[in-house]
């Protein structure tokens, strides 16, 4: 069980490196989502409509790949 929520960013990271749960490339969307989100948390940055836009379409896109196959 990841304790995400009690995880720095690189922590959670480091730990989810060990994981074969995910891709290397989902991986890599996931570390790119979450340094984009330190950024606006803890520098103050304030990102544009498109980089936010950016932002919305990589989750999405991470979950819609990475979802369990519904069975039938």
């Amino acid at each position: 069980s990841i304790k995400a929520s009690e995880m720095t960013t690189e922590e959670f990271l480091l730990h989810l490196r060990n994981s074969d749960k995910l891709t290397s490339q989902h991986k890599q969307i996931l570390k790119d989502f979450l340094s984009s989100c330190d950024l606006v948390k803890f520098a103050k940055h304030v990102p544009g409509d498109s980089e936010i836009q950016d932002g919305i379409n990589a989750a999405r896109d991470l979950i819609q790949q990475t979802k369990p196959a519904e069975s039938s």
